[in-house]
């Protein structure tokens, strides 16, 4: 398992950059996330042929699953957020899945940028009414 390197310059000041003017943990995770949605693509396979850290992810704004969310993971620890990385399955859609767990006032919630960016198109999120943040 890889080390989420929340102590990376490049990840600190990306962070921080995003989150500036937030006025709470819950913006701050959010702008996050809608951040990632919009910057980062999702693959099935490293092409690398190894995982890559999250400053590679960030950099080359690309990566599979685990790497995204160990990316998400280390941005909101760099701005002061607990996080904790979840795995398992996923509403059937997904096998072998990781996802983060944000502390927020105290109270552990489900924050997923992988399910988002894979199914934010599909039945599957409203027939369910997945919520991914």
């Amino acid at each position: 398992m890889i080390k989420i390197n929340s102590d990376n310059s490049y990840i600190i000041s990306q962070a921080n950059l995003i989150t500036y003017k937030a006025t709470s943990d819950y913006n701050r995770a959010k702008w996050i996330f809608d951040w990632i949605q919009n910057e980062i693509s999702i693959e099935d396979l490293s092409t690398k042929g190894k995982e890559r850290k999250s400053e590679e992810v960030y950099l080359e704004k690309l990566g599979t699953d685990e790497e995204i969310t160990h990316l998400y993971a280390a941005m909101l620890r760099s701005v002061g957020i607990a996080t904790r990385i979840k795995s398992g399955s996923f509403e059937e859609v997904m096998n072998k899945h990781s996802w983060v767990e944000i502390n927020i006032n105290g109270k552990w919630i489900l924050s997923d940028p992988v399910y988002a960016l894979r199914y934010q198109n599909l039945d599957i999120v409203n027939q369910n009414s997945i919520q991914l943040f």
